[in-house]
């Protein structure tokens, strides 16, 4: 997918992690997709096992990546 404005949202919950992949194309039409997966090794919205929940959250990326035919660990960054 190509894309002019590309934005990704990540929530690490008690429950689930989502993942949404946002585009706005240069047509000024927006596309979302949104992926979530149970959450593991958090409690209490406190992570208690840090391995545990880092994998959740690389599954939800990888679901969300394919959903959204985009590469979303290769473009992370801290905003």
């Amino acid at each position: 997918m190509a894309s002019n404005d590309l934005m990704v949202g990540l929530e690490i919950g008690t429950s689930k992690i989502c993942v949404v992949v946002g585009e706005r194309a240069w047509t000024g039409r927006r596309k979302f997709w949104a992926s979530g997966r149970p959450s593991r090794g958090v409690r209490k919205g406190e992570i208690v096992d840090f391995e545990t929940a880092m994998k959740c959250v690389l599954e939800a990326l990888s679901d969300a990546e394919t959903k959204s035919d985009v590469m979303i660990k290769g473009c992370l960054r801290l905003a």
